[in-house]
C-alpha cells in the first residue's frame, strides 16, 4: 500500500511542473484537479519538490483525494497495540 501511494503522490505533485514543460497554461491544471484552487497552478519545479517533501506530514492540494491513506497508515500503526490489549483484556474490560 505504501509504494503505490508514494508513487502516485509524487506523480500528482509533478503534474503542474510537467504541464509547464509542455507549455500549457496554468489554468489547465484546474481541469484535472478542480478542487485544488488557484494554489495548485504554480508550475515551478521547486514548488513540486516542496509538496513532495511535505507528503509525510500533510497532503498537498493535488492529492487531497487520497486522504484516506493517511488514516489507513494510522490504523495500521495502531492495530498491533489494540490487538495486544484485546488478547490480555478481560471480558468485562472489552465491554
Amino acid at each position: 500500500m505504501l509504494w503505490p501511494f508514494l508513487i502516485w503522490s509524487v506523480l500528482y505533485n509533478l503534474v503542474p511542473w510537467v504541464t509547464g514543460l509542455l507549455g500549457q497554461e496554468p489554468e489547465c491544471i484546474l481541469n484535472f484537479f478542480p478542487y485544488s484552487g488557484d494554489g495548485a497552478t504554480n508550475q515551478e519545479f521547486t514548488t513540486s519538490l516542496r509538496n513532495i517533501a511535505w507528503m509525510p506530514f500533510n497532503f498537498s492540494l493535488l492529492d487531497v483525494h487520497m486522504w484516506y491513506i493517511y488514516l489507513l497508515i494510522g490504523l495500521y500503526l495502531y492495530m498491533p497495540i489494540f490487538s495486544a490489549w484485546v488478547e490480555k483484556a478481560s471480558e468485562r474490560a472489552k465491554l
